[in-house]
């Protein structure tokens, strides 16, 4: 190669390499029901989610998702251009819901939770176990029972 063709060659391969690098892997954490917006600069044309009962995504527009956390844990995602070519690599973790005066309670392998302020009140979370939620779904169901017919014409 001639000097002149090295140094061009050197560039080059710098180029490439930055060109690779903005696919690198990425990550970021959000809370459940929390949105996160990924903007891009050349349009997507697939995305996979590697586990949609923790995040899920919603397309806006082709250089714009939204991921939307869905329940505690951690998940892969990756979006694709039309070529293959991967434009984003990241991994999401999402943690439970910042509520104030929330209680975690954990009996042996039941965990529920409850909104504390002057009482606490049974709540369903997405940290709870079926069994722990059972109570917050009974006392849902009997307060939804006592709403049917109320203020309705027959």
């Amino acid at each position: 190669m001639s000097n002149f063709v090295k140094p061009l060659a050197s560039i080059a391969c710098a180029f490439v390499a930055l060109a690779a690098g903005s696919a690198a892997a990425q990550s970021f954490q959000l809370e459940v029901d929390q949105t996160q917006p990924l903007r891009f600069e050349r349009p997507v044309t697939g995305v996979v989610v590697g586990n949609a009962n923790i995040a899920d995504v919603i397309v806006h527009d082709a250089r714009m998702l939204f991921v939307v956390g869905k329940s505690t844990g951690t998940t892969e995602i990756t979006a694709v251009d039309g070529a293959g070519r991967t434009i984003f690599s990241g991994t999401v973790q999402v943690r439970p819901a910042n509520v104030p005066g929330m209680v975690t309670i954990q009996r042996g392998k039941e965990i529920s939770t409850a909104i504390c302020q002057e009482r606490c009140i049974a709540n369903v979370h997405s940290e709870g176990t079926a069994a722990g939620n059972n109570a917050a779904i009974t006392a849902i169901t009997a307060r939804s029972a006592f709403a049917v017919g109320s203020g309705s014409r027959q």
